[in-house]
């Protein structure tokens, strides 16, 4: 999960992110001092696109280093139990990337989306 997400997801986002940015200095070339409020939507998606990639390079590093304590535990009950705290971490590092993949556009992102899923035929 956390390779599928700097891998794959985080240059989806700043591909998408990237896309942004140009259409905002494009705006910023023809509109002058009025690009801020005319380019206040795409602003605000470059803004949550960098948050939403910060959020994620930070769950993967708190799954990956989960991942390693309980790789070292011996006792097997005990590394099961630690397991399940690597499995919230995945859980935690889906919230960021679902919230992604709904300003991201389909053309970009890699992966089939939630709805896609839902009603391939």
């Amino acid at each position: 999960m956390g390779r599928m997400a700097i891998n794959h997801i985080i240059p989806a986002a700043l591909t998408y992110q990237r896309r942004l940015l140009k259409q905002i200095s494009l705006m910023k070339d023809v509109f002058d001092d009025s690009y801020k409020t005319m380019a206040g939507v795409e602003i605000g998606l470059v803004r949550e696109i960098s948050s939403l990639v910060t959020e994620i390079n930070s769950r993967v590093d708190a799954m990956v280093e989960a991942r390693k304590r309980a790789n070292n535990i011996e006792d097997k009950y005990k590394q099961a139990k630690a397991y399940h705290g690597v499995a919230e971490a995945v859980l935690e590092l889906r919230t960021p990337i679902d919230k992604l993949e709904e300003i991201v556009d389909n053309d970009i992102w890699p992966l089939p989306k939630y709805r896609e899923l839902l009603f391939i035929n």
